[in-house]
């Protein structure tokens, strides 16, 4: 007797070619149509991880963690000195949402009693 199979289905072509284009893991460079580019990690064809984003324009250079597209976690941001030409750090630390954002470490809790001391003599005046 003889077995028939029956034919895989396929995938149409577009669906291949855009699962392919979905950025995911490590690229080399990403570059944009104004000429700004990025280099690192990437998450659901957002970066997300490591990398290195350069805008073109203005010649900043961030180097740090991005998370869901936006600048996330540790991070320098650089800008080009007018004089020199070379990249001068303007900002090293902590970022949240895309912005500065100043991060405290703080193990004893001394910052927490210091402002809860503050916020009663506030209050008492």
């Amino acid at each position: 007797m003889p077995v028939s199979k029956c034919p895989k289905k396929s995938e149409s072509l577009w669906k291949g070619w855009d699962r392919k284009a979905q950025r995911n893991g490590l690229r080399s460079q990403v570059y944009a149509v104004n000429g700004d580019y990025y280099v690192g990690e990437w998450k659901d064809n957002v970066k997300h991880g490591k990398g290195t984003q350069v805008w073109k324009k203005k010649g900043a250079i961030y180097e740090g963690d991005w998370k869901f597209g936006k600048r996330d976690g540790y991070g320098t941001l650089s800008l080009p000195d007018q004089q020199t030409g070379k990249c001068r750090r303007v900002y090293s630390g902590w970022w949240k949402g895309d912005k500065k954002s100043v991060k405290i470490l703080d193990p004893d809790g001394v910052l927490a009693e210091a402002l809860a001391m503050f916020r009663k003599t506030e209050e008492g005046d």
